[in-house]
């Protein structure tokens, strides 16, 4: 087991992988994961090296002259909340590092392809940002940090500090098939962070809010249960 470090995550690796997961699979398709900053696509133009934890969750990391970009990805798994039940859920955070100050980082969860079954649309509340579609006989639900909740972070001194004045009301923004988080300029050396996450079930009503209720859940739990921080 090698300890990777200094990357943005801190995790043991178990190995090595020659493997990226740029989508998030669901039972009626998938969901295209894209990071793209200021200055390119950098997920497109510089070769990833991808870790497996022995949670079965992995790390993919890219570094240019620009940045460094790391993705976690993994299957949450067990009860999120109480109440909420879910045949599954994958979570998927961003972080870069700038290298050089003025970079801003584009994240962006959408579905390749909406189903043509799929009935539903935004479907956010407090800190969050969310969107649901009932698929009969399914609901799939895709949510991320609210403007609101990345300006608490922001106080919390987990993003830059000055994103708490002067991060933009649509920073989060609903896509026709998914969502869209567009962050500040950093300065060389600032980090941030962005989380996706997708949760489905055969709903046992109408009312069943196991899905969105799912989708709140913060990086910490995600990441505590996966064996990185």
């Amino acid at each position: 087991m090698t300890s990777v470090e200094p990357f943005l995550f801190r995790f043991n690796a178990t190995a090595l992988i020659d493997e990226v997961h740029y989508s998030i699979d669901v039972p009626y398709g998938s969901f295209m994961l894209k990071a793209t900053t200021s200055e390119e696509e950098i997920t497109g133009t510089t070769p990833p090296r991808s870790y497996r934890l022995q949670s079965g969750a992995r790390v993919t990391v890219w570094q240019n002259s620009h940045g460094r970009l790391e993705l976690f990805r993994s299957s949450v798994t067990g009860q999120l909340y109480e109440g909420a039940y879910v045949d599954g859920c994958e979570a998927a955070i961003w972080r870069y590092q700038a290298l050089r100050d003025g970079i801003s980082l584009t994240t962006e969860c959408a579905w390749t392809a909406l189903p043509g079954n799929a009935d539903g649309g935004p479907d956010g509340g407090q800190n969050l940002t969310a969107l649901t579609w009932d698929i009969k006989p399914g609901r799939v639900s895709l949510g991320t940090d609210d403007v609101d909740c990345l300006r608490e972070q922001a106080i919390a001194g987990n993003l830059p500090a000055r994103w708490a004045s002067t991060l933009s009301a649509d920073a989060v923004r609903h896509l026709p098939e998914g969502l869209q988080v567009t962050l500040p300029k950093l300065n060389s050396g600032e980090n941030c962070q962005v989380t996706f996450l997708v949760a489905w079930n055969i709903p046992p009503d109408d009312e069943d809010a196991s899905t969105w209720v799912s989708v709140q859940a913060g990086p910490q739990i995600i990441l505590k249960s996966a064996g990185c921080r």
